[in-house]
């Protein structure tokens, strides 16, 4: 008789401390939800998605360029985006995220330049945001935001590069202008360089058109321009691996060209991360 009272004792207390637990849990979650707009640590939070699109947001008109930022969790930080029109990719970029270590997330930006032909009113056109499989290759944790392209108003710049038909001796100083058509920008002169950088087209190069300049890596630090004279200052990318003194005139002369064809420049100065007198040595 008294082992069934003590039966019936220890059972009554395993049901009372399971319900005191039930309270428990539940009385700590609403706390957390109430006073800390968050979750209690033993619940399992929603997955995430690896990529995360703050701007463009769906449906917005965007002119020239489209503002693309978000964060991503990617492998080796890197992601792609891609412009769709009419069911045509018009370009695609690489693009890289600013993640503290493996496996977390990083933040990411980037200006894309919607090309001139896509330069018209109220086009329809996708943005997508997605990772390149490290196992297959293929696309996933794609993005898709539907965007409307406005038309931008447009002005013509030069650049200026070589040419080896033009000057068949090779001048290290003789450069010869090509046109491009820009969206109009209160930087014009900063976007001239810019498409100095980028080096002649196809149909550039199939002229005989060519540039001394890196092809990749160079980045415009600063650009200002005081009383005549244009300061631009550039990464090391610009002399790294530049053998020679013709070449190295032939840098100089790009740059300095392509700046004074605006009225406001009459002079340039180049220099490397803030250095001047010790850069593009022979």
């Amino acid at each position: 008789m008294q082992k069934k009272h003590l039966l019936i004792l220890l059972g009554t207390l395993i049901v009372l401390v399971f319900f005191v637990f039930i309270y428990y849990d539940f009385t700590l979650q609403n706390f957390v939800e109430q006073n800390l707009g968050g979750q209690a640590d033993n619940q399992i939070p929603p997955t995430e998605p690896n990529i995360v699109v703050f701007s463009p947001v769906p449906n917005e008109e965007v002119s020239g360029t489209i503002s693309l930022s978000g964060k991503a969790r990617v492998f080796e930080s890197q992601l792609n985006a891609r412009l769709i029109i009419n069911n045509q990719k018009i370009l695609e970029e690489n693009i890289t995220a600013n993640a503290p270590d493996m496996g977390l997330f990083g933040d990411f930006s980037k200006e894309i330049t919607i090309p001139q032909s896509a330069n018209q009113d109220n086009l329809a056109a996708a943005l997508e945001v997605f990772d390149y499989s490290a196992k297959d290759g293929s696309e996933i944790d794609k993005v898709v935001i539907p965007v409307f392209i406005k038309k931008s108003e447009t002005t013509i710049i030069k650049v200026f590069f070589g040419n080896s038909k033009m000057d068949p001796e090779a001048s290290c100083n003789k450069v010869f202008p090509v046109e491009r058509v820009i969206y109009k920008t209160q930087t014009v002169a900063r976007k001239s360089l810019e498409e100095l950088i980028k080096g002649p087209t196809d149909k550039e190069t199939g002229e005989s058109y060519f540039t001394s300049l890196n092809k990749e890596g160079i980045i415009i630090q600063s650009l200002v321009v005081e009383d005549g004279i244009a300061k631009a200052d550039f990464n090391s990318e610009l002399e790294k691996a530049v053998g020679g003194s013709c070449r190295v005139a032939a840098i100089r002369t790009q740059i300095t060209e392509t700046l004074k064809q605006f009225q406001t420049v009459k002079s340039v100065v180049i220099s490397i991360d803030g250095r001047t007198e010790d850069i593009l040595q022979p």
